[in-house]
């Protein structure tokens, strides 16, 4: 979800976004290497935040709820 939601973002905004700092997370070790640098900037631009303070739950899916909130979150990023 974070790979496709920063390369949609970067996409409609037309530059490739810079690195972010490492989530906190406690289960960070278990998001695919590939996709850290996506979640890292997913997180910092508020696109996502994971399940509570410090939990991603990289390899759970998302409820309804949660990808509502995310396409939300997106929709608001692009008009600002």
């Amino acid at each position: 979800m974070a790979v496709m939601l920063i390369r949609a973002y970067s996409l409609f905004i037309g530059e490739e976004l810079n690195p972010a700092a490492a989530t906190p997370f406690k289960d960070a070790g278990e998001i695919a290497p590939y996709a850290r640098s996506f979640v890292d900037q997913a997180v910092d631009l508020g696109l996502l935040k994971g399940r509570g303070a410090v939990e991603f739950a990289p390899k759970s899916a998302l409820t309804r709820a949660e990808s509502a909130q995310v396409i939300v979150n997106l929709l608001g990023g692009l008009t600002h």
